[in-house]
């Protein structure tokens, strides 16, 4: 007999008493599946199955720290059990793609898996609340689902409804840009302070957004929550009518041309609008479970801060006069708990378990003083503990010289100083969340599905050795819409579903589920990838990243001198490249406002690495992929997998060809650029010689792809272009770019020094003889 008989057999499904809405609708889908109708009983939790029954219910109790799923097939009944009801339904599709032809033998007794992680949380959710959610071709229910079906425990759904937010610019400026993104409490609901701030329409809209995320995620079991940028700037029109609670001034004044400022959180009355605001929200989504705040960042900012962009500043009821450094610091930090522990206590009245999650990273200065000072209900999150000032200490797993690799895939360790840290935090009832890369934020962007399993199972091994209980999966899921055979999803999924065996065996089974005959090809790409992306050696982190997409890359020309093409032809890039006209990034790679993004040396060490270590197994395994399709009959089944897979890699390997010839931009125009030798000049002159070149023919294998390929290898916008996604206009902007370079390869590399102080309209050289 095996596990599906039982199934067909029962006659009625059990819940218990009061069970949460994912009861429902595991049920429905047995009964789809079974194509037999069954009465649905409700009974007290851990009642014994009787014959003819399926039975969900929850573990009454909990010896394990980060759960388990039991499932039993009697000869006439069935059980499913999870610790949690975020893994109810993981449980669900484990058996019924796993475990539905086999004998119940083995489970006539029961069979228990341990699950690693108790929280996988989606994290700034690209695809559905962030910056890419205009994308094209997402089921929302199914988005949801499969986040369920993969063990994700936790949901973010606070997304504007529209693409654009309601903060307004002035004329040159970008900064409104930030706000579409980690949405603010106060885009959803009002205070009495705050009434007629935003128009209702627009709040109406995105609540309903909200809303609709929070109840899908939970008929799948899931925790919905928020991730927010707070405290957040608010319309001058509020700080007019209130003008004693100006609190910091939190813009960056290099990419902002009018100042913004948050509210005074160390005034009482601020903290009872803030208050007020979050059970505003828990009234009209009582299902909230947590909020992430990211802050001093993106028009947000904890007041009297160190990091904050325009440097300490705030209202006048915090600190007086002549206070040193640290008596700054502490008091800072002791007013960023107090808000925290406002919007706990506001919160915890309508639902005692809420939790709210600040990442400590840009805190440095005042970190002492909020872990002192963690409770229950209060933690922390972060790529890694030991970060100080942006700095942390784990090297990239390729290089050691290679530092600052953060929420990238390149973070594999985890040190025994990590674990000291997080128990620290638990010691105070509190815990700590570690921010990981698996997918597509953070990796690639925009780039979907590359795959790189052994890396990432190596990350998330290291991590349950540690005894790290809560992830935050930064970017959340892809789709199979956009992404059919993810290997990096099913392997986190099978792993966090209780699969403990080794890496290889795991993949080798997964690849044999989709290849069948060609699973070998397929595991031997998979890992030449895999091998190919851990020495990429991120020339500079911040395009490595989201970045990418931000500064146009795909599509803006690569020439020595950028200036050499009038600005009225770069108009079709700049428009929504994340620039201001005096940013020195319009025309120099190695530099954004007042940052060096990457020396020459570091660049000139990039190229050789990633010639002599990514390229090779890369082409490998490019190579290896086209040769299956030839050999390969047209209409074998594994024939659409290894065209997808083929399209993302050669995708892959333009993006990589496209940072090696940022790092050759700047290894050659800075190199020509800082060397008197006529002898160095020549050759720094050839290196961006060849650079261009490189980059034309990489862009026209972009264009190939774009316009031949049927997979969906990147995030695409289907409203429109942003700054933070491409549109389909792509093909045509990749035209333009290889317009403009043609025939610049052989410019004399040039950098105007003195770009910063460029002003729109104003000829500098005409106020020289003053200076």
């Amino acid at each position: 007999m095996t596990v599906s008989d039982v199934f067909s057999k029962a006659e009625k499904i059990v819940v218990p008493e009061g069970a949460a809405p994912v009861f429902q609708t595991i049920a429905e889908e047995i009964q789809i599946t079974i194509q037999k109708s069954l009465p649905i009983e409700n009974r007290p939790p851990e009642s014994a199955p009787r014959a003819g029954e399926i039975v969900l219910t929850l573990s009454a109790s909990q010896t394990r720290p980060n759960g388990s799923l039991f499932f039993q097939a009697g000869s006439d009944f069935i059980l499913l059990k999870a610790s949690w009801t975020s893994l109810l339904y993981a449980l669900w599709r484990k058996i019924r793609e796993e475990l539905w032809a086999e004998e119940t033998g083995p489970f006539t007794k029961g069979k228990s898996w341990s699950v690693p992680f108790r929280w996988v949380r989606a994290e700034y959710d690209l695809l559905i609340t962030q910056t890419s959610r205009t994308v094209a071709g997402v089921d929302r229910e199914a988005y949801f689902r499969e986040m369920a079906r993969l063990g994700y425990t936790h949901a973010e759904v606070n997304a504007l409804a529209g693409p654009v937010p309601a903060e307004t610019g002035v004329p040159g400026e970008n900064y409104p840009r930030f706000y579409t993104y980690c949405a603010g409490l106060d885009q959803f609901v009002e205070s009495r302070w705050s009434k007629g701030t935003y128009e209702q329409d627009y709040l109406d809209a995105n609540l309903k957004t909200l809303k609709k995320y929070a109840a899908l995620a939970v008929k799948y079991g899931l925790h919905p929550g928020i991730l927010s940028f707070e405290p957040r700037t608010v319309p001058e029109t509020l700080l007019e009518r209130y003008p004693m609670i100006r609190g910091p001034r939190v813009d960056h004044p290099f990419r902002s041309f009018k100042p913004r400022y948050t509210l005074s959180t160390a005034h009482p009355l601020v903290r009872a609008h803030y208050a007020e605001l979050i059970q505003n929200l828990m009234k009209a989504v009582p299902e909230l479970s947590y909020m992430t705040i990211w802050t001093n960042d993106s028009g947000a900012g904890m007041e009297h801060t160190n990091s904050l962009y325009v440097g300490r500043n705030g209202g006048a009821f915090l600190i007086r006069e002549w206070r040193t450094h640290e008596d700054i610091a502490r008091a800072a930090g002791e007013n960023a708990v107090r808000y925290l522990k406002t919007l706990r206590d506001a919160a915890a009245k309508i639902n005692p378990e809420f939790r709210v999650i600040l990442r400590i990273d840009p805190l440095s200065a005042e970190k002492d003083t909020i872990v002192e000072k963690l409770e229950p209900g209060l933690e922390l999150e972060s790529a890694t503990f030991l970060m100080e000032n942006w700095e942390q200490p784990y090297p990239h797993v390729s290089y050691e010289d290679v530092k600052g690799i953060g929420e990238t895939p390149y973070l594999v360790d985890f040190w025994p100083k990590e674990k000291e840290k997080i128990e620290q935090f638990r010691s105070k009832g509190s815990d700590g969340q570690i921010v990981v890369a698996l997918g597509h934020a953070n990796t690639f962007e925009p780039l979907l599905g590359i795959p790189f399993p052994w890396l990432m199972a190596q990350k998330l091994r290291n991590l349950a050795k540690g005894t790290v209980r809560k992830l935050a999966s930064r970017g959340g899921i892809v789709p199979t819409s956009l992404v059919p055979w993810n290997i990096n999803q099913e392997l986190l999924r099978k792993m966090q579903l209780g699969d403990e065996r080794d890496t290889d065996e795991i993949v080798a089974e997964i690849a044999q589920k989709w290849a069948g005959r060609w699973s070998g090809v397929l595991t031997d790409t998979w890992r030449e990838t895999d091998s190919a992306i851990r020495f990429f050696p991120i020339p500079v982190a911040l395009y490595a990243v989201w970045g990418f997409p931000w500064y146009r890359f795909f599509v803006r020309p690569f020439v020595p001198n950028i200036e050499a093409i009038p600005e009225k032809e770069r108009e079709y890039y700049e428009k929504f490249s994340l620039v201001t006209a005096h940013n020195p990034s319009r025309v120099d790679f190695a530099q954004d406002v007042l940052f060096k993004l990457c020396d020459q040396p570091t660049a000139v060490r990039a190229v050789e690495r990633m010639k002599r270590n990514l390229f090779p197994p890369l082409t490998q395994a490019k190579n290896r992929l086209q040769q299956a399709l030839e050999e390969m009959a047209s209409d074998d089944p594994a024939r659409p997998l290894f065209v997808d897979q083929r399209d993302r890699l050669r995708a892959l390997f333009i993006w990589f060809r496209t940072h090696k010839n940022i790092a050759a931009w700047i290894a050659g125009v800075h190199g020509y650029l800082e060397t008197e030798d006529s002898v160095q000049k020549a050759h720094w002159k050839q290196v961006t010689r060849e650079m261009v070149l490189d980059e034309m023919e990489n862009a026209r294998d972009l264009l190939d792809l774009w316009e031949n390929s049927t997979t969906r290898f990147m995030a695409i916008s289907g409203v429109g272009e942003t700054t933070f996604i491409y549109g389909d206009n792509l093909g045509d902007l990749i035209r333009r770019k290889l317009d403009l370079m043609a025939g610049h390869e052989d410019d004399e590399p040039y950098i105007d020094p003195n770009f910063m102080w460029r002003i729109p309209g104003v000829d500098f050289s005409d106020y020289k003889a003053f200076l």
